[in-house]
């Protein structure tokens, strides 16, 4: 006799429960003993199990030979088999077979799932579904009705309300393997009509209605595809109404009841809101008790709020955090504040119960996850050591300290209690790529397209040490240059280094109209020593450099005016080539959390440098140059950032006292001199007095002379003639915005400044100022890339989009 279950989307209601209770009582109708409950299993025989195991199916009918079935027992390894979710189809069948019965377990396998295929989905791809459906694994009318249930509510979460999927199982060539497909119907997402609030008294709807993210669909909302109902942003806006009550002092404020109505055209929906609202709170006096290592009045400097302020939920458990943080700051990590609050009618008192513990010692602290960078390297930058008391102050500049180094991309603290009371701190950094091998290209305003050779080890291995080595060639720029850093000399605060450069550059600066390009030619070196002060504080560094150049200008034309030969700024009055012999002096406080992409803090130099004296070289003159720059997160992510540089040069009545080369000249990108919108180099001092004279930097023709100088043979400059100046003042403000933090960053920018002939000429309504906008991209192996597009406000090109690149390192 058969006993069998038919398939589950045969299987309904009570006819299901009444076939199924025929097919049971006719098996045992059947046996030789009909008055028996219970017959002997003599034999069991599993069949249609081919790529299932045999045996699963037996164990998980909990038959076994030499015991007995009963109708219950038949019904339960049906129910038990059918769990698997393996099979279309469980049969069971009975027959005499010696003193007892033989069982036959008959299984009709699902299919195997080769593919899911996804018809008519435009606005959600297949990673949007959270499916599970795997191919190889067996497919059946559950596993398509969970799927189904997962797509539709995953449109119903982006607004398609109307979301219809039908689902079907398509068999492929291969026996037993089937395609699951889904047909899906999106129709058009369900917008916002209307968001209406009931009941709220002393809160505006508007207020409201500006903190939730579903908000009514408007015209512009429309075009650029808002206005769309979103399930999931639904339930965040009932937490944040709540949250804004409760701001503003309604402590009582809940949601009574919320609705979400579709019209009868399924197009929009009406979202209500039934609020009470409650009495509004204020704060009323806060007491401390159970202090002794903190006075009562630095605890109250941690309350953001004053007696007779609306009462606050956000500055109220601000203020709790605060406190906590009161006693990090004296070591008590241990330290407990239990708030109590009382409530006389509109007014909460609060009592803050404090129980202070003993303070926390550092026993050890561990470092993990720096694969390439040595312990010592991190370990010297720590602020905290053990055998000290925890201070959380000792901590977090702990972390900016090594997060200056620049060479993590994340550094997360965490603290184990050790039994005694002592505590283990640990550092688990995120190393980044920081070596830069660089074969390729570049490109700038000045120097046009130059091909790099460049390697840039940042952490030579992992020392911390720097070694850059760079080889640029192009056809207006040919350089090579080495050069080391050792940051911590015999493990002590000082860096020392050494430069070695030269450079060939070819120039083409509106400073000298009407001539052609001439070549500069630099090379020297330079000795570096510097050291971290502990006092004012220890944000100051001191550096001191000694650079030693050889400069030549040349090329300027091929033919000479040979009446010129002898005039005071001619060859015979300038040899070439000059040597500078200088010396530099730097303080800096650097605060900044970051050395790219900075949030917070500031960073301020001043360097004094002296040529020539005591130091040799043909050239004596003393320069200062001063920065300052702030760095303010103002709004979601934003960050402001200006920037102030301030330059000027010493040395002799005359310009041509100082070399060409130190004078100052602004435009483009250049670090000293960054006004975008502006050719490199454009910006320059006029001469405005036709008395000043100076030397031209090399061999000269006719049309130099005729643009620059009088022609009388005494070297003066001709009225309104353009040369570099001796004062530089520049402004650079900055508004970034992280699309991904650390790697890619959009700006907004405002630069002005000028250069003048000297101090005495500065005049601060006299700037080139321009605006734009631009980008960052930090990519491994190259470092960062900007593109910035600027709008000058003056000149020939005043009002026009000019752009400026900087690949690899800047030019």
């Amino acid at each position: 006799m058969i006993h069998s279950r038919p398939s589950v989307t045969a299987l309904k209601g009570r006819r299901w429960v009444f076939f199924l209770a025929v097919l049971i009582g006719l098996q045992f109708l059947t046996f030789s003993h009909a008055r028996s409950q219970t017959r002997l299993i003599t034999d069991l025989v599993i069949e249609g199990a081919q790529t299932v195991d045999a045996q699963l199916v037996r164990n998980t009918s909990g038959f076994r030979v030499g015991s007995d079935v009963s109708r219950e027992s038949i019904q339960q390894a049906i129910h038990q088999i059918y769990g698997l979710n393996l099979f279309s189809n469980v049969q069971v069948l009975g027959e005499e077979f010696g003193e007892g019965v033989r069982l036959i377990i008959r299984v009709t396998e699902l299919p195997r799932l080769d593919k899911v295929v996804f018809k008519g989905n435009k606005e959600l791809k297949e990673k949007d579904f959270g499916l599970t459906l795997r191919r190889g694994q067996p497919v059946g009318p559950h596993a398509l009705q969970e799927a189904r249930r997962k797509i539709s509510s995953a449109y119903q979460e982006k607004g398609f309300f109307l979301i219809d999927v039908q689902t079907s199982l398509e068999p492929t060539p291969v026996a037993g393997e089937v395609d699951a497909v889904f047909d899906i119907e999106e129709n058009k997402p369900v917008g916002v009509e209307a968001v209406v609030f009931e009941g709220n008294q002393q809160v505006e709807s508007d207020e409201l209605r500006g903190k939730v993210k579903n908000k009514p669909r408007s015209f512009l909302k429309s075009i650029f595809g808002g206005g769309k109902f979103n399930r999931e942003k639904y339930d965040e806006d009932k937490t944040e109404i709540i949250a804004y009550y409760k701001k503003n002092g309604f402590l009582d404020a809940v949601i009574a009841s919320d609705t979400v109505m579709l019209n009868e055209k399924k197009t929009d929906v009406t979202i209500r809101y039934t609020i009470n609202e409650g009495p509004r709170y204020y704060f009323g006096e806060s007491e401390f008790t159970g202090q002794s290592v903190l006075t009562e009045e630095q605890l109250r400097r941690g309350l953001k709020y004053r007696p007779g302020d609306v009462f606050n939920q956000e500055k109220f458990e601000e203020s709790v955090g605060n406190l906590y943080t009161l006693y990090q700051e004296e070591g008590y990590l241990y330290a407990r504040v239990i708030d109590e609050t009382r409530t006389t009618d509109t007014t909460v008192s609060i009592t803050y119960e404090i129980s202070e513990g003993v303070p926390a010692h550092v026993h050890r602290i561990n470092i993990a996850g720096n694969t390439k960078t040595k312990d010592k390297v991190i370990r010297r930058e720590l602020a905290i050591y053990p055998g000290q008391v925890f201070r959380r102050s000792l901590l977090m500049r702990s972390l900016q300290n090594v997060m200056q180094l620049n060479y993590f991309s994340n550094v997360v603290p965490d603290y184990n209690v050790l039994p005694d009371g002592r505590v283990d701190l640990s550092l688990a950094v995120e190393e980044k790529p920081t070596g830069q091998i660089q074969v390729g290209g570049g490109y700038s305003g000045q120097d046009k397209f130059v091909g790099t050779v460049a390697l840039g080890i940042p952490n030579l291995f992992g020392n911390g040490q720097e070694a850059n080595i760079s080889v640029d060639y192009g056809s207006r720029r040919q350089s090579y240059s080495l050069s080391f850093t050792e940051p911590w000399f015999r493990d002590t605060p000082t860096s020392v280094g050494f430069d070695i450069f030269d450079l060939e550059r070819t120039w083409d600066e509106p400073l000298i109209v009407g001539t052609d390009d001439y070549t500069e030619d630099r090379t020297g070196f330079g000795l570096r020593l510097g050291r971290r002060l502990t006092w004012p504080d220890d944000y100051f560094r001191v550096f001191w450099r000694y650079r030693f150049e050889r400069v030549q200008f040349r090329d300027f034309t091929d033919e000479y005016l040979e009446e010129n030969i002898n005039n005071s700024f001619s060859l015979e009055k300038v040899q070439w080539p000059q040597t500078t012999s200088s010396t530099s002096f730097t303080v800096s406080r650097d605060t900044r959390d970051l050395p790219e992409f900075a949030t917070s803090g500031n960073r301020s130099t001043y360097e004094i440098e002296f040529a020539g004296g005591l130091l040799g070289g043909d050239w004596n003159f003393t320069r200062h140059f001063a920065t300052h720059s702030r760095y303010h997160k103002i709004w979601k992510g934003f960050t402001l950032a200006p920037v102030f540089r301030l330059g000027v040069l010493q040395g002799g009545a005359d310009i041509g006292a100082i070399p060409h080369s130190e004078r100052f000249y602004a435009g483009g990108t250049r670090s000293d001199g960054m006004i975008r919108g502006y050719d490199d180099g454009a910006i320059v001092s006029r001469v405005n007095d036709s008395t000043v004279t100076g030397y031209i930097p090399g061999p000269v023709s006719g049309d130099l002379i005729a643009d620059l100088v009088t022609g009388d043979g005494a070297g003066r400059y001709k009225p309104y003639a353009a040369v570099r100046g001796r004062a530089l003042g520049i402004m650079n403000a900055e508004l970034t915005y992280p699309i991904v933090s650390q790697q890619i960053y959009g700006l907004l920018f405002f630069d002005a400044g000028n250069v003048w002939l000297d101090v005495s000429n500065v005049q601060l309504t006299d700037l080139f100022t321009s605006y734009g906008f631009g980008f960052r991209l930090a990519v491994p192996g190259m470092g960062t890339l900007g593109f910035d597009f600027g709008i000058p406000n003056r000149g020939t090109e005043k009002g026009k989009l000019k752009p400026h690149f900087q690949f690899g390192s800047t030019f």
